[in-house]
């Protein structure tokens, strides 16, 4: 028989908490209280295994029931257990599946997911868009709640990343990471970056593997935050900042410059995001038309990221440069004033000129 109440009434969870601890940790007899240093030992022990981010197990199942979850019940869990950073709710969405139940068409025991930590704070980590819509169809619908126990908000904001883009955009997983705060970036901005800073990581293979989970992207992003906000200052508000931002090559570029020579690179950049007092032969003007014009040939984020150094170098140096030539073959690429010396990054089939 569905509990219609296991949705709302869990007010109180030390004593159960305590029980699942003992039942995971053969030993352990104590309450939360006492037991706070064990508990803090065991987030990467037993409780939380060392599976890594993205894997289900990672986040121990504490309870699971099937609810006829009220339009009362459900409001009052949406507003009791928000997570901070959740998605702004989609209208459309709640119409769409309130109307499916209306119609008999939407799953019953569709699963909410309601992040706990050990204190018994809750976040829904997945679901409110399908509580609202019970509270919008106005009848008791039966869902399946499952409560799986965290070490805390930032350890629920990973697993709110689990739910992968399937539902949510990568913007909304930098928010709910709190990426977009740490770094003061836009979150649409740092989901930009991504994809060339992986390459910029691996060297522009030919072949990139796919950085498909949302938690690898928040982890490559946590390594580069130092130079975000820095970056973003550059791009934000730029008339001509779509065009870096778009070729990843670009990106990698920019974030390679500024954490090298931040002076340069900050003068170098902004004169072509602002395209402010360019003329031909300069380093800057070259490298603005190569982004502006390079989007319709089949080039290879090697292949830019090879042109936009020789745009680069030619700053650096104080000389002009008309066009920026790769050669066939492998690319050696060096982009002065950085460890990147000399190094192959990717081939290029064809000799290029900009």
């Amino acid at each position: 028989m569905p509990d219609p109440d296991f949705l709302v009434q869990r007010e109180s969870l030390n004593d159960e908490i305590t029980e699942f601890i003992q039942h995971k940790t053969p030993g352990c007899n104590q309450g939360p209280t006492e037991a706070k240093p064990q508990i803090a030992s065991m987030t990467q022990g037993t409780i939380f295994s060392d599976a890594p981010p993205g894997t289900p197990s990672r986040w121990p199942l504490h309870e699971r029931k099937d609810v006829m979850v009220t339009p009362a019940s459900a409001r009052r869990a949406y507003d009791a257990y928000q997570f901070r950073r959740q998605r702004e709710i989609k209208a459309s969405y709640v119409e769409k599946y309130a109307a499916a139940m209306k119609a008999g068409t939407f799953k019953p025991g569709s699963v909410i997911t309601i992040a706990m930590d050990l204190n018994g704070h809750r976040w829904i980590v997945d679901g409110n868009h399908t509580l609202l819509a019970v509270e919008r169809f106005g009848a008791a619908f039966p869902l399946t709640v499952e409560y799986r126990l965290v070490e805390d908000e930032s350890d629920a904001a990973v697993l709110y990343s689990t739910f992968e883009a399937r539902k949510r955009t990568l913007a909304a997983h930098m928010v709910a990471a709190g990426l977009d705060e740490s770094t003061g970036v836009s979150s649409s901005m740092l989901a930009r970056f991504t994809t060339g800073l992986y390459a910029l990581e691996l060297d522009f293979p030919a072949k990139m593997p796919r950085l498909s989970d949302s938690a690898s992207r928040q982890a490559l992003i946590h390594r580069w935050a130092e130079w975000c906000k820095p970056c973003g200052n550059i791009l934000a508000g730029a008339p001509f900042n779509k065009p870096v931002m778009s070729r990843s090559a670009a990106v990698a570029m920019l974030f390679l410059t500024i954490r090298y020579q931040p002076e340069t690179a900050t003068k170098f950049w902004s004169g072509i995001v602002n395209n402010s007092g360019l003329s031909p032969g300069m380093p800057q003007h070259t490298a603005f038309n190569e982004l502006h014009n390079s989007g319709g040939r089949d080039t290879t984020m090697a292949e830019q990221f090879a042109a936009m150094s020789l745009a680069w170098n030619a700053y650096v140096d104080g000389r002009s440069v008309g066009f920026l030539r790769v050669f066939c073959g492998p690319i050696k690429v060096t982009v002065k004033g950085t460890p990147w010396n000399n190094r192959l990054t990717g081939t290029t089939k064809t000799e290029r000129r900009s």
